[in-house]
């Protein structure tokens, strides 16, 4: 791997947990390096715009957030689409194709409930 290959690396990275940070979903760092592990050896998770399921209207800056999110580990901008759920309670579910990143509130309950029950 080259020294800019891994400059880009560290500083998505970086770019990945502040956004995380800022959404206090650190503890999902691991899930999202599993995910990102997942987009990077898959041929069939392409999209062309990026969806952020959110319980409340995201406003333009969590919008660029994640729209920076996305570019620098694609190389390229997306736009991104609010939609509005209620339902995952807090936090936001963010989808590119066939990839999903769930980071809602229900998300983390239905995960802990199935830990539960097993």
């Amino acid at each position: 791997m080259s020294e800019e290959t891994n400059e880009k690396s560290l500083e998505l990275a970086n770019t990945v947990a502040s956004f995380l940070e800022e959404k206090h979903e650190n503890i999902l760092i691991n899930q999202v390096a599993s995910e990102l592990k997942k987009l990077s050896s898959s041929e069939g998770s392409k999209g062309s715009i990026i969806i952020a399921t959110s319980a409340v209207k995201l406003d333009a800056a969590s919008k660029n957030s994640i729209q920076r999110f996305f570019g620098k580990m694609l190389d390229k901008k997306y736009p991104v689409k609010n939609i509005m759920d209620e339902s995952i309670i807090g936090g936001v579910k963010l989808e590119w194709g066939d990839l999903l990143l769930d980071l809602s509130l229900s998300g983390r309950i239905s995960s802990l409930k199935r830990q539960l029950l097993k």
